[in-house]
């Protein structure tokens, strides 16, 4: 959200249809002002710095990327159950 606009204020994020609980979203607000990727420059209003669009930019790319899945996991394997005729 802080991504597609300027600005928002505290209260978008309490608004439908994200409805983020007031304890949720202080928490993770100063997370992100923490780490720089948010600022909050008067009181209520939250805008995302360049790190943070940079960081944005990087994670919701990085989801785009498929998974490599390892059947059967491990941990079957090594209980001495024969799953060799498994075909995946």
């Amino acid at each position: 959200m802080l991504n597609n606009n300027d600005i928002c204020k505290w209260a978008d994020f309490r608004q439908e249809p994200i409805e983020i609980p007031t304890g949720t979203l202080s928490r993770h607000l100063e997370a992100l002002k923490r780490k720089g990727f948010v600022e909050n420059f008067t009181r209520g209003h939250y805008r995302i710095t360049s790190e943070g669009k940079k960081k944005f930019h990087e994670l919701s790319s990085a989801k785009k990327k498929t998974r490599k899945l390892n059947y059967p996991p491990k941990i079957i394997l090594k209980s001495g159950r024969n799953y060799n005729h498994w075909i995946l």
